[in-house]
C-alpha cells in the first residue's frame, strides 16, 4: 500500500518543489499554470507505470 502512495506523491512533490523556487510559479503568479501542466501528466504516467508493472502474466 505504501508503494502506491509513493508512486503518486513522489513525482508531485518533486514538481511542486522544483516550481516553488521562483515567485513566478507561486499561486497567482504568471506561470502558475505550468506546474499543473507538468504535474498532471506526470502523475498519470506514474500510475500507468504502476498498473503495468503489477499486472500478472
Amino acid at each position: 500500500m505504501l508503494t502506491y502512495l509513493v508512486y503518486e506523491f513522489a513525482p508531485l512533490s518533486f514538481v511542486t518543489g522544483l516550481y516553488s523556487m521562483s515567485d513566478d510559479f507561486a499561486p497567482g503568479g504568471q506561470h502558475f499554470w505550468q506546474c499543473f501542466v507538468i504535474a498532471v501528466p506526470l502523475s498519470i504516467f506514474s500510475l500507468w507505470c504502476l498498473s503495468s508493472s503489477t499486472k500478472r502474466i
